[in-house]
């Protein structure tokens, strides 16, 4: 019987029409975090930007599933305390991607939703300083928006809570994290 329904409910979604689009928006918390500690301070300059493709599969039931690749560049400088009094500028790029499974509450023209779902995350290109600890960590995705109806697709500005299982940055020589593990961003998708 579940091997009947399970074969049923994976033909539904098959037969469903894939949308492809874009989502960006603007990060309101930075990937690292502002820590200070006897021999300097680490100070986060990353740009604000989050852009990046999207698939979604419509399901029945208003139910959906949602994949995207997400871009954030990563920048910091470490300000060393002591007599050289220097600073040094570190670099990267971090690909997001989270899998979220989609429930739309109602029909409608525009029509509330909410989401949740599992994320990973990438960093690359961080070797100037030596912090990256881990390249990638999974996490935990929420989100709640809106989804508006276009003649030609849909848009859906929503906001996204991520919170990471642990840290990708550390300071190798006070052992302290350097990642902000609580992620917090506005997106918009346009879909197809």
């Amino acid at each position: 019987m579940r091997l009947a329904l399970l074969f049923l409910l994976a033909a539904a979604a098959f037969a469903q029409r894939p949308s492809f689009g874009i989502k960006a928006g603007v990060p309101f918390t930075d990937l690292v975090k502002s820590e200070s500690w006897k021999n300097g301070m680490y100070r986060p300059t990353s740009s604000r930007y989050t852009i990046g493709p999207t698939i979604e599969l419509l399901l029945p039931f208003r139910l959906s599933i949602e994949f995207d690749a997400l871009y954030r560049p990563v920048e910091y400088r470490l300000l060393s305390v002591g007599a050289t009094g220097q600073s040094i500028d570190a670099s990267g790029s971090a690909w997001l991607f989270p899998l979220l499974a989609k429930y739309r509450l109602s029909r409608r023209f525009v029509a509330p939703y909410l989401a949740a779902g599992l994320a990973f995350n990438r960093l690359s290109g961080l070797k100037q300083l030596g912090d990256l600890d881990k390249a990638t960590v999974s996490g935990l995705v929420a989100a709640v928006g809106l989804e508006g109806r276009l003649p030609v697709g849909r848009i859906s500005p929503e906001i996204r809570y991520t919170r990471w299982s642990s840290d990708n940055l550390r300071n190798l020589s006070g052992g302290f994290g350097l990642s902000n593990r609580t992620q917090i961003e506005a997106l918009v998708g346009i879909t197809f």
